[in-house]
């Protein structure tokens, strides 16, 4: 480190500026000096002492004269370390007033006021200048030992200080840099998402719509390869753009109430259907003590485990994957903070213990091999494991080469009071009823009796055909018909089924009070489970929350004495189905035609009106001539893009209408949403856009906003 020996002498007297040169005069810096030392080294072996530091002096004879040469060297990058100022210099500024101005304007200055009177105290000189570590004070007439120490001291502080305010200011510039750079990359991300989504959309839409249509098996396949390519693709870059988020430390958990058991019967549903295909069975369980209701960030642990399920898919071909959660420490009686424990166990081919070590690491699989046959980067456990830490949890796995995985993460939660549900009828209306429960899944039907026991529901379980007809006939002789019956049932059986009549004769003949749980529906569903006879229709898995809704209002439904309502069909999505002559119009602003046929005949077929704009300007001009139920918004659009068009939308409403606005966009970085939600846009669905997703928010909001009816999904 090079120290700064500059010191400024300010005084008025010049014997002392005398004195200050010769208590930090060196008495080597001659050449003799120097000379001299070299002989005695020579003759004795004696080496001569360290040379004392040599300054350059510069003097002053008045305060502000001082203060103008300070302030000179400063701005002409040769400042000065130090300053001996005297106290009194009359007539001009005294010693209190120069290092006043110095302290405010000279970076980095060090001073010490000299005086031999006593004219300001050392609490004067406080309230005067402040508290301040560059002021000491030395009292006249000065000892040169303590000058020298001083000199030696404050210099090397100046210079120390000025050493760290330069590495400051160089991390403060890397600092910007690297934002700039986190800036320019999220922008290019967001820009290549758009890109690579607004294509990919239409790959995945077209093929999806291709594949309702009448086809040969040939033509069936190759649809297939089209959807998975383009799945696989998709899944890779919300990968990619996932792990440069969280690199850059741009994710954030977003802790909301949310009821745990709707969550992972949503993420059952959503597997159910793959599973089916491969001959796999999917089951979850939830331990005992794991709450419904609890505090956390729902997105984020569902990520984690529709990945872990994807994987145990992929490597699973035969026997299935269990679900479980459970509680991973008991937690302490006065605290609501909990840490919860989520496994994916499989019966697929296992991990050697080599592999073990390559998990969770970026672009890595288990061998060269395995990336062949089963595809991946890797990327998604390394994403599961940073989500974890962040929800204050683990990730591990255990595993045995051709004896399967277990997948496992923990995070900590808290739990929480379930809100108020206003379309639940209040009364503990469940609590006594008898329930017949049919299902050919006995893990499934246990969890089902767990939960309905829990509402005080006697339950009795059978998981064949034949027991089912045999308990229902002697039931009718008994005269005691159970209250609901909830059967999870094939379809293909339903039709022309004995089992229809005696559904209609035998269960609750006054109420139809049954429910058919029906996995992975198809449109046409729900029209065909109530031909056979059944009182409500719910899709499996099914969560709680909804199964409590629909028994409620089975249980309920006829007290008023309405034939209508004792008779009207139940769905999940419409509570009760109910019919008008009101189609929700919806207004589509999308400038992509092969997005726009896309979305189009989704909407079409789903039952819902639809008009198109292309561009912002052309969503304004919609909305003058009509009102719309619902508009989607695509957010990059040309002339106007949709953060515009939505700001002008919300200028033009009146008071009494609101509109809801989706985003559609192709971006999926973070602040995506809050940009759109800041710009009056009510949600936010991310391209491409799958026709499960498109429908549940629109339901959403046209059931919210209760403007028009809204077609059942189910049998569009």
């Amino acid at each position: 480190m090079k120290i700064n020996n500059r010191i400024l002498i300010v005084d008025d007297n010049e014997l002392i500026h005398k004195d200050f040169q010769k208590a930090l005069a060196s008495r080597y810096n001659t050449p003799v000096s120097r000379a001299l030392d070299a002989f005695e080294e020579e003759l004795f072996g004696i080496k001569a002492p360290t040379p004392a530091p040599e300054y350059q002096l510069a003097s002053a004879f008045q305060g502000k004269e001082g203060y103008e040469m300070a302030l000179a060297a400063h701005k002409e990058g040769s400042p000065f370390a130090l300053a001996f100022i005297d106290v009194r210099m009359p007539p001009g500024w005294d010693g209190i007033k120069t290092a006043g101005h110095l302290l405010q304007e000279v970076e980095n200055l060090e001073i010490v006021l000299c005086s031999a009177f006593t004219d300001y105290s050392w609490e004067e000189i406080t309230e005067l200048l402040g508290e301040n570590d560059r002021v000491l004070f030395l009292r006249k007439p000065f000892d040169p030992v303590e000058v020298k120490q001083m000199a030696l001291a404050l210099t090397n502080k100046w210079s120390l200080r000025r050493v760290n305010l330069e590495h400051t200011r160089d991390v403060e510039r890397a600092r910007l840099l690297a934002e700039a750079a986190n800036r320019e990359k999220s922008e290019f991300l967001s820009n290549m998402s758009h890109e690579i989504r607004t294509p990919l959309n239409g790959v995945i839409g077209m093929a999806n719509l291709l594949a309702q249509t009448e086809m040969t098996d040939e033509q069936r396949e190759y649809v297939k390869a089209i959807t998975y390519s383009a799945d696989v693709l998709l899944d890779l870059i919300n990968d990619i753009l996932d792990f440069s988020k969280i690199e850059a430390g741009k994710v954030a958990l977003e802790l909301i109430d949310f009821n745990l058991r709707t969550t992972i019967a949503d993420i059952m549903r959503m597997f159910q259907f793959k599973f089916e295909e491969a001959n796999l069975s999917l089951q979850y369980q939830f331990a005992p003590g794991v709450p419904n209701w609890i505090n956390g960030d729902p997105t984020r642990i569902r990520q984690i485990l529709m990945n872990f399920l994807s994987n145990a898919l992929k490597f699973t071909t035969k026997g299935g994957v269990m679900l479980r959660l459970e509680l991973d420490e008991q937690p302490e009686a006065d605290s609501d903070e909990i840490a919860l424990r989520f496994e994916v166990k499989d019966t697929g081919i296992g991990i050697s213990e080599m592999g073990l070590t390559k998990l969770f690491q970026s672009f890595s699989q288990v061998d060269s091999s395995t990336t062949r046959k089963y595809g991946g980067t890797g990327l998604g456990l390394v994403i599961s494991k940073k989500l974890a830490l962040m929800m204050g949890g683990h990730v591990g796995v255990h595993s045995k080469l051709g004896e399967g995985s277990t997948f496992w993460f923990t995070a900590k939660v808290t739990k929480s009071i379930p809100p108020s549900m206003e379309s639940v009828p209040q009364g503990d209306v469940l609590a006594g009823r008898r329930a017949l429960v049919f299902g050919s899944d006995k893990a499934d039907s246990t969890e089902l009796v767990r939960q309905l026991s829990e509402w005080g529901i006697h339950c009795k379980t059978v998981d064949r055909y034949s027991d089912l007809v045999t308990i229902l006939d002697a039931e009718q002789k008994a005269e005691s018909n159970f209250d609901l019956l909830i059967a999870d049932y094939p379809l293909t059986k339903l039709d022309g089924d004995p089992l229809s009549e005696r559904l209609r004769k035998r269960v609750a003949p006054a109420t139809r009070n049954s429910v058919a749980l029906v996995r992975e529906p198809r449109p046409g569903d729900a029209a065909q489970v109530e031909r056979a006879g059944f009182a409500a229709f719910l899709p499996m898995p099914v969560s709680a929350e909804d199964l409590k809704a629909c028994l409620e209002q089975l249980s309920t439904r006829n007290k008023d004495g309405s034939t209508e309502k004792a008779n009207a069909f139940y769905t999940r999505h419409r509570g009760q189905e109910s019919q008008t002559d009101s189609i929700p119009s919806i207004l589509l602003a999308e400038d992509n035609p092969v997005n726009q046929k896309v979305v189009l005949h989704l909407l079409r077929k789903a039952g819902y009106a639809c008009d198109v704009a292309h561009n912002g300007r052309e969503v304004l001009d919609a909305v003058r001539r009509r009102g719309y139920d619902l508009i989607l918004m695509d957010c990059q659009m040309p002339e106007m893009d949709g953060f515009q068009a939505t700001e002008k939308v919300r200028q033009m409403e009146r008071d009494d209408r609101h509109t809801p606005i989706v985003a559609l966009t192709a971006n999926a970085i973070k602040g995506d949403r809050e940009k759109c939600l800041a710009h009056g846009m009510d949600d936010y669905l991310t391209k491409p856009v799958r026709q499960k997703a498109l429908l549940t928010v629109i339901q959403k909001w046209l059931a919210h906003e209760g403007s028009a009816s809204v077609p059942d999904s189910s049998n569009p």
